[in-house]
């Protein structure tokens, strides 16, 4: 009876350790966020995004980002940019705002249309679509300086 006690106890161990098997790895991301952040200059504070698709486009495309606003209840801020074909990298940065809120993340989308006419007007239905967030975040001892660029930090 002694001997049936380690073997049990090993069986049981090992069943407690038995893992499911493990997922296929999912596919690689078709973007992939460089950098995510923000500008401040004379006139203002402004998203600055740079994406990486992973393959680019065959065909001319628009890439189209809406920036969560800062200021409660205003509608998101929206900027596009032209991303011929072969293109594999998405820079583009929000209209200026004037208002913030420190140590904060914000929410981006990025979509990826067609280019109806090669004039930059968007065409059907998104390629695809990215979700990421910029973090404000600054020292108080900055905060003095936004002050000055005509930007509220709250």
């Amino acid at each position: 009876m002694t001997g049936r006690v380690p073997g049990l106890l090993l069986a049981l161990a090992l069943t407690a350790c038995a893992s499911p098997p493990v997922p296929a790895p999912e596919a690689e991301a078709p973007v992939e966020t460089i950098a995510a952040g923000f500008r401040a200059g004379q006139d203002g504070l402004a998203y600055t995004m740079i994406y990486d698709l992973g393959t680019p486009f065959a065909a001319d495309t628009v890439a189209v980002a809406e920036f969560q606003n800062p200021v409660a209840g205003a509608p998101p801020l929206r900027a596009r940019a032209a991303v011929p074909a072969g293109e594999r990298r998405i820079a583009i940065e929000s209209p200026l705002m004037h208002e913030i809120g420190n140590h904060r993340d914000y929410a981006v989308v990025l979509t990826v249309y067609r280019d109806g006419a090669g004039d930059g007007e968007v065409d059907g239905t998104p390629l695809l679509t990215h979700r990421d967030t910029a973090r404000f975040d600054v020292e108080e001892a900055m905060v003095p300086m936004f002050i000055r660029r005509g930007i509220h930090v709250r």
